[in-house]
């Protein structure tokens, strides 16, 4: 069995187990999961990395405009349950979501949680004010944005998953 060997393999070579989470910045269910990353991180002995994507494959999505009113709807409607707030009428506009993903591309590994908690926060009840605070301590130029997420969307997708908020192991 695949995962048996996987296994073996990661004792004998003295590995952590690692997980990798792919964060999309306008994914209402990413912005879900992203106030629980440390909480997964502090509950598991797991190695978490955060992996940044951008758009899904459009094979991936059958009905984009559908797909998309549908993981809003549901995401604002379980986020109580997580005491988040998410409280959209609708998705973030394209100018804050590439100055979100400019912010999180230059953010190192180890405060990528808790940056981009305060960025999700601010871009999906569109503080402008917070992500341009935001956009002065981290930046990125839009070469090294595309480049983040292209090289994210590329692990996401040789993993065989397609959206943000998901787990790989």
């Amino acid at each position: 069995n695949i995962r048996t060997s996987a296994e073996a393999k990661r004792e004998k070579e003295n590995r952590p187990h690692e997980v990798l989470y792919f964060h999309k910045v306008d994914d209402p269910y990413s912005h879900l999961t992203i106030h629980y990353i440390d909480k997964i991180k502090s509950s598991f002995d797991i190695d978490l990395k955060t992996v940044l994507v951008g758009e899904e494959n459009a094979e991936a999505v059958h009905e984009p405009t559908l797909y998309n009113i549908y993981c809003l709807e549901d995401a604002k409607r379980i986020s109580p349950f997580y005491d988040v707030e998410l409280s959209a009428f609708s998705y973030p506009s394209k100018e804050l979501i590439d100055q979100s993903n400019s912010i999180l591309a230059a953010v190192e590994d180890d405060n990528f949680s808790e940056v981009a908690k305060k960025v999700s926060s601010a871009l999906w009840t569109g503080d402008r004010e917070s992500i341009d605070t935001l956009s002065t301590q981290y930046i990125s130029t839009v070469t090294e944005v595309s480049e983040k997420l292209e090289a994210g969307n590329k692990i996401r997708n040789e993993k065989g998953y397609y959206f943000g908020s998901a787990f790989y192991y």
